[in-house]
């Protein structure tokens, strides 16, 4: 967004934190070894918006983690089923 827009909305009563774009998420899973599809880019951007939380914002931390979640499955895929505890540490909480 550039700067007379940006101001234009802050004349109108908006306040405007901070725009991300598709390349801060294709460069940040670069840059933690992670080379993602296009598909999977468009997909963290639809998590991103489709699961924004006010009280979280988004940052690094919440880009680190949708992008953790895309490049674990392609997108036609089903998603992974959630991990099952181990027998061991089954056993380990059972002791407790």
């Amino acid at each position: 967004m550039d700067k007379k827009t940006k101001q234009e909305l802050r004349d109108e009563g908006y306040l405007i934190d901070v725009c991300w774009n598709r390349s801060d998420i294709e460069n940040r899973a670069e840059e933690t070894g992670i080379l993602l599809t296009e598909d999977q880019t468009n997909e963290a951007v639809d998590k991103l918006v489709d699961n924004f939380d006010a009280n979280l914002g988004i940052n690094w931390n919440v880009i680190d983690s949708v992008i953790s979640d895309v490049a674990e499955y392609e997108p036609d895929e089903e998603e992974p089923e959630p991990k099952k505890l181990t027998t061991r540490i089954k056993n380990d909480l059972e002791e407790f």
